[in-house]
């Protein structure tokens, strides 16, 4: 029994620590660009809930909301043929001052850092 409770414990500390919710998600996230290795590629969330891409011509983010680890991003794409709004969940895998991993599960792992 009192290992079950420990297992349970650091389970519950471990998904706590995962996402910091004192950390403050509004700001610039940025990743390298795959294409061009010289520069940089993300999204800015602003205060008011809307969202910017960052040198993505072809996904341009409208929008961002938060419920506890889930943040979803709304964006029109246009990479292939007519455009089209979409909204992607991705779960907070983790939140640091520098540092932020989204897992979108079918979209992948994105991992950001906070541009400066």
């Amino acid at each position: 029994m009192k290992l079950r409770l420990f297992v349970i414990a650091v389970a519950a500390l471990t998904l706590s620590s995962c996402c910091n919710k004192n950390v403050e998600i509004v700001g610039s996230w940025v990743k390298p660009n795959p294409i061009a290795s010289d520069q940089v590629q993300g999204v800015t969330l602003n205060e008011d809930g809307t969202a910017s891409s960052i040198n993505m011509a072809t996904l341009r983010y409208q929008s961002w909301s938060r419920e506890d680890n889930v943040l979803y991003l709304t964006a029109e794409s246009e990479g292939s043929g007519e455009p089209y709004t979409m909204t992607v969940k991705y779960e907070i895998a983790k939140l640091s001052k520098d540092s932020l991993v989204l897992d979108g599960g079918d979209y992948g792992i994105l991992r950001y850092s906070r541009q400066q």
